[in-house]
């Protein structure tokens, strides 16, 4: 109901003439403020809560978001109720900045070990292949992955 009627109002602001009877005024951080860390910033904070000092403190709002910077399950919660972001998931395993700093082009395998795990499903979960190539060099690894899932399930 509520994601209903934020699309609603995003249609509204969009085009006036869409429903003129109808007035929405969303203040949120952008979307991706998650992924490229300006969800720290105080201007990021203001645009999404305009009344940032009077209805909550400043002070409680950083110290909130100290604790977001420790935990990727804080920072959800943080992005979803105080920045009036939308987020997908109530938990994460490695924060959007970590995986971020994953993102480098696969490397040739070379001569280095490659370690394999299999994961086969029987009728109706995906199926998995991952290679993993440890770099004892800079302590990193690549990672190459397949992922298959019966044709039946694909429609």
């Amino acid at each position: 109901m509520c994601w209903e009627q934020h699309q609603y109002a995003e249609k509204c602001i969009a085009d006036p003439k869409f429903d003129p009877s109808f007035y929405g005024c969303i203040f949120a951080a952008p979307q991706e403020c998650g992924v490229d860390g300006t969800w720290k910033d105080e201007a990021v904070w203001r645009a999404a809560n305009p009344s940032l000092g009077e209805t909550i403190t400043l002070e409680s709002f950083a110290a909130d978001a100290r604790e977001a910077e420790q935990s990727p399950t804080k920072l959800n919660s943080f992005l979803r109720y105080r920045l009036n972001v939308w987020t997908t998931q109530d938990t994460r395993w490695i924060s959007p900045s970590a995986w971020g700093a994953c993102a480098n082009p696969l490397r040739p395998f070379g001569d280095r070990p490659v370690y394999a795990g299999l994961d086969l499903a029987s009728t109706y979960d995906l199926s998995a292949l991952v290679l993993v190539c440890p770099d004892p060099a800079d302590n990193s690894c690549d990672v190459l992955p397949f992922f298959w899932i019966p044709e039946w399930r694909s429609t």
